[in-house]
This record gives structure tokens, C-alpha cells and sequence, in this order.
């Protein structure tokens, strides 16, 4: 059984467009830009003693913003002082004076990674953030300097620029291609998904939910505690009323 991420093969991907460098260049500035106002809004809510990396990635650097999303980096995490409102087995939420942050727990050994494992080509875009904490400048007389956040890189991925000159998007593969299926009709009502890439989305997920397999039933719940979802432990609760034991069943059946 495969856990990992597939990557199936994107047949619906659109054609390839020419890069010239300055679009990829504006598009990175324009990036960077996203990534500096999501900085400033977070910022009061981010504190540490030491020196923190970490990233923003995803819809809140494509398109309008729901909430924020957070992912460790290569050093420690800063903390989050906003209240929490919920913890997943992959995320923690907070509730902000603007849009919930969520501290995702997914961790990948570099960016570019991370985005790469984005489900849709639209939301693979993702910035590199460095919290510097208060402290004393030797250099000029000892005076206090206070905490920085900053924008230190900006990334995204050949897919993403293809799907922001297109306006479209598409299926790319998924660590949890149910939440994937799912989360292709938010798409199509956005209107970034349209009818027929819909179709393929679900179709292309459905095939990575039965190629994936799962280790046990525990295994195949947590296709529905996914980050993208954004479900609260109640919502979770409830879905499994909707039988999700015996959906399991058949798709295991044939395996055992």
C-alpha cells in the first residue's frame, strides 16, 4: 500500500505557456507583496526568544483570504499568541482580530517541497518568513531593536504560474486525495475549477484514494482530518455518522 504521495499523472494539465522572465519576475514581486501584508497582519500574534523560519503557503497568497495557513520550516517555530479555537491531529487554529491562522504540521525539507505537495496547481505558491526577536544592538550603543518579521523568499512552482496566466487550475496529486475530491467542488464553485476539469479532478482523486490504500480504519478517518478541510473535532464527529466504516470496508475488501 501506497502512503506517500502518488503524483498522478496531470493528462489534464493545460498546455505550456512561454516564461519569459519577467513574467515569472513580476509574478514573484506580486508574490512577495501577498507575503508582506499576510506578514504584517500576523505579526503581533508572533513571538520567540530565538530565531525562527517558517513558511505561508497556499490560498492565502492566490486569491482572497480565508485563513491563514502556517508550516514549520528548517528551525524551531515561533509561538502563537492569538486564541485557539481548535487542534487536529494536523493543525491548530487560532482566532485572530482578521483571519483564523492555522499551524499546520506538515514539515518538508524545503520550501519548494512543500509546495510541490499541494493538491491543485493554483495554490502552489508559498513564501519563506524570519522572525527575529527583540534585542540589543552593540553596534549602536546597546539600543533596543525591535521584533522583525520578515519576507525572506518567495516561491512557487512552474504549475502555479501556468495556472495563474490561465485562470484555471487542476489535480496534481495528493497525500489525501479524499480530501482532495472533496474539496474539488469548493473549486468549481470558486469557478477556478470548470465543469469538465471538475470531473477529471474528482476522477484523477478517486484513483489515488483506491491506488493509496490505508493501513487500518484510523488510517482512513485522518483522509478527513486534512488541513485543507478546515474540520472542527465536532464536524469530524459528525461525518463519521455518514458510514464511514462501511465505505471503508469496500474499499478495502479486495485487499485483505
Amino acid at each position: 500500500m501506497n502512503e506517500g504521495r502518488r503524483g498522478t499523472e496531470m493528462t489534464d494539465e493545460p498546455k505550456s505557456i512561454e516564461n519569459p522572465i519577467h513574467l515569472e519576475y513580476h509574478i514573484r514581486q506580486h508574490v512577495r507583496r501577498r507575503a508582506e501584508l499576510v506578514a504584517k497582519e500576523i505579526k503581533p500574534y508572533v513571538t520567540s526568544k530565538s530565531k525562527c523560519v517558517f513558511y505561508v503557503a497556499g490560498g492565502c497568497l492566490a486569491g482572497p483570504i480565508a485563513d491563514i495557513d502556517l508550516f514549520p520550516g528548517p528551525a524551531d517555530f515561533p509561538e502563537i499568541t492569538a486564541e485557539k479555537i481548535c487542534t487536529s491531529r494536523n493543525a491548530t487554529t487560532y482566532k485572530t482580530g482578521q483571519h483564523p491562522i492555522q499551524v499546520c504540521n506538515y514539515r518538508y525539507d524545503s520550501l519548494r517541497k512543500l509546495l510541490e505537495s499541494f493538491d491543485y496547481a493554483h495554490i502552489q505558491v508559498g513564501a519563506e518568513l524570519t522572525f527575529m526577536p527583540q534585542s540589543l544592538d552593540p553596534a549602536d550603543n546597546f539600543k533596543t531593536v525591535k521584533p522583525e518579521l520578515s519576507v525572506t523568499r518567495a516561491d512557487f512552482t512552474d504549475r502555479f504560474i501556468l495556472a495563474h496566466t490561465t485562470d484555471s487550475t487542476w489535480y496534481c496529486g495528493s497525500e489525501y486525495p479524499l480530501s482532495s475530491m472533496i474539496r474539488a467542488g469548493k473549486y468549481q464553485k470558486k469557478g477556478v475549477l470548470k465543469r469538465s476539469g471538475y470531473i477529471k479532478a474528482v476522477l484523477n482523486a478517486l484513483v489515488d484514494v483506491l491506488d493509496r490504500g490505508f493501513k487500518d480504519y484510523e488510517d482512513f478517518k485522518d483522509q478527513l482530518d486534512a488541513v485543507d478541510l478546515g474540520l472542527v473535532p465536532e464536524e469530524l464527529e459528525d461525518i463519521e455518522t455518514a458510514n464511514l466504516a462501511k465505505l471503508y470496508e469496500h474499499l478495502t475488501k479486495d485487499r485483505k
